[in-house]
């Protein structure tokens, strides 16, 4: 494997991390900086997300 696989590897997978938490972060942002309820908070969050 090449070093720019390497990286490329390295960085795919460090970006599906950072999607990762972002997903789950979310509804909570959504909650407490937004004041909306779990009930409206969860399928906003799974709308936004990224893919």
């Amino acid at each position: 494997m090449s070093h720019c696989e390497s990286l490329t590897r390295t960085l795919s997978a460090a970006s599906c991390f950072v999607a990762n938490g972002i997903n789950n972060w979310l509804p909570t942002l959504y909650e407490t900086v937004y004041h909306l309820p779990l009930q409206e908070a969860l399928p906003l969050a799974s709308i936004t997300s990224p893919p």
